[in-house]
Formats: structure tokens, C-alpha cells, sequence
């Protein structure tokens, strides 16, 4: 399934001639941010309770404070964990159940708690910015890395990196109009989450052999 999801995303990305990424947007310090606390849609009902979350947004800078916020454009939201009770510091980058909510003009953030760039902040300011394209032709690695050391660290981080290519995909979807890319994004959700171990160890079986080869 990993093998085939990741087929499908390379095919698109080459029947697009590469589009994707060079046409997009989005709040470069979100990678940065996690926020505790609950989300309430536009009528008051709760959609994530107790919730570690990190919001992404394409069109307008916005401000995060510790409080109620409320939302005036869409975001994408990326759920690590909810029913968490702990503070953030203990949160331990746990994602055993994540998921996507695409927010609403209305919603509400209602954080408890702020982390921002590793520290605990009252806010956080998101500044939309426009993704460079980086050619991985162009790139050369000398001396051969050493290997990575895998484990739980790396299968955490692999998911969290797939769940963000998800959340990038499925928000250009939805705001540009192509329900394709929200299936893609769910794909790159399915395959972080069910294939972190598989590809951490293609990761480091990868290193080993381009150090017996080198």
C-alpha cells in the first residue's frame, strides 16, 4: 500500500510538470507551533477537546494567543492528539491518532496553551510565505552522511512529515477547487501513519548501502 500511494504521488506530481509546491503558500512558522486546548466550529459545537493541534494557513497572516480565537479565514488543521490533559512540555510528540480538520471563517481556537519554537509563548504570530522549490538534482551530499540512528524518534518524525505534506495537499485542494489533492493528501496521511517503520528502515538501509558503496 506504501509502495502504490507513493506511485500515485509521484505520478501526479509529474503530470502537473512539477506545479505543485512552486505555486504554494502557507504560514511558514506553523512547523514551529503547537497549541493545547480545544476546537468549537461556528456554532459552538466542540470538534476537538483536549486536543495538541497546529493550524495552517494559505491567504492572510494570523495571530495565535493564549484564549479564545477566533477564526476569520480557513485553515487546515493538523490534530497530533486529543483527550491530552498534560501540559505540552510532556507531551512527548505522541501521534498515535492524528487527523485533519479543514476550519471555517467562525471556528474556534480555544488554546490553553502555546508552543512556539520549542518554548512556552502567550502567542504567535503566522506569516504567509511562498514555498521555494528546491531541485533534488542539485543537491549533493559529501561525505556520505552518517547514519541515522531510527528508532521511535524517526518513525515519529517520518509521520509527522507525511501528515504535513497531507495537510499541504489537501488545503490546495480545497482552496483551488481539486478534490484529487485531498485524496492524495488522505493517501500521504494513510502512508506516514501505516508505513513510518517501513520507510524508516528503507532510510537506513539506504544510508548503510550508500556507505559500503562510497
Amino acid at each position: 500500500m506504501a509502495v502504490l500511494s507513493l506511485q500515485e504521488l509521484a505520478g501526479y506530481w509529474n503530470s502537473t510538470g512539477g506545479s505543485l509546491l512552486k505555486e504554494y503558500k502557507v504560514t511558514g512558522g506553523s512547523n514551529a507551533l503547537f497549541i493545547r486546548g480545544d476546537i468549537m466550529d461556528g456554532q459552538g459545537n466542540t470538534v476537538a477537546k483536549d486536543a495538541v493541534f497546529t493550524p495552517y494557513y494559505r491567504v492572510n497572516d494570523d495571530r495565535i494567543e493564549l484564549g479564545s480565537n477566533t477564526q476569520h479565514q480557513a485553515a487546515t488543521v493538523a490534530v497530533w492528539a486529543s483527550g491530552y490533559t498534560g501540559t505540552l512540555s510532556a507531551w512527548g510528540r505522541s501521534t498515535d491518532s492524528p487527523f485533519l480538520i479543514t476550519s471555517q471563517s467562525g471556528y474556534v481556537f480555544d488554546a490553553a496553551e502555546i508552543e512556539y519554537g520549542g518554548e512556552s509563548v502567550s502567542s504567535a504570530d503566522l506569516d504567509v510565505r511562498q514555498i521555494d522549490y528546491i531541485d533534488p538534482e542539485k543537491i549533493s551530499v559529501s561525505p556520505t552522511p552518517t547514519p541515522p540512528a531510527g528508532g521511535d524518534d524517526w518513525t515519529k518524525m517520518i509521520i509527522i512529515a507525511f501528515i504535513v505534506l497531507a495537510v499541504l495537499l489537501a488545503f490546495t485542494g480545497i482552496t483551488h477547487g481539486r478534490p484529487e489533492l485531498v485524496v492524495i493528501g488522505i493517501i500521504a496521511a494513510a502512508v506516514g501513519i501505516a508505513g513510518a517503520d517501513t520507510i524508516n528502515g528503507w532510510i537506513v538501509d539506504g544510508f548503510s548501502i550508500g556507505g559500503l558503496l562510497g
